[in-house]
């Protein structure tokens, strides 16, 4: 199950919100102001599952 970043279209907050289909990701309301009209980001986080370990990362973090 995805964790998607979106951005506030009305009051330009950024939340994430974990998705658990294509439908909820369609449906998202902000929430802050309650407003349906929300942008899905391209996050600069990641994760990779391996087994047993994982790699994360976000911004400049991660990779060296």
């Amino acid at each position: 199950m995805p964790i998607y970043e979106f951005r506030c279209c009305s009051c330009d907050a950024r939340f994430e919100l974990l998705v658990l289909s294509q439908a909820d990701a369609e449906n998202v309301t902000c929430p802050s102001c309650g407003a349906s009209n929300c942008e899905r980001l391209v996050s600069r986080c990641f994760s990779l599952g391996m087994t047993g370990s994982s790699i994360s990362g976000c911004g400049s973090q991660g990779f060296s």
